[in-house]
């Protein structure tokens, strides 16, 4: 049985593509998602990509950069 990787915030910013500090503050202020696990905060990636998605600026979609792994 394989279970779900949650990311910390580290690899969530590089996943996306931004500073942790960045994704710090959209936690706090915008509502971007997270899994709290006691004092531990982790992200799905499920969770941030339709998030992600679903911001508009300008009337266009969120874009976010993909880095090869």
């Amino acid at each position: 049985m394989s279970g779900k990787r949650y990311l910390d915030a580290k690899e969530e910013a590089a996943r996306i593509g931004c500073s942790v500090r960045t994704l710090e503050r959209a936690c706090a202020d915008e509502g971007f998602p997270f899994i709290r696990f006691g004092r531990l905060r982790r992200f799905d990636p499920d969770l941030t990509d339709q998030y992600l998605a679903a911001r508009t600026y300008n009337g266009r979609a969120a874009e976010r950069s993909r880095r090869a792994a």
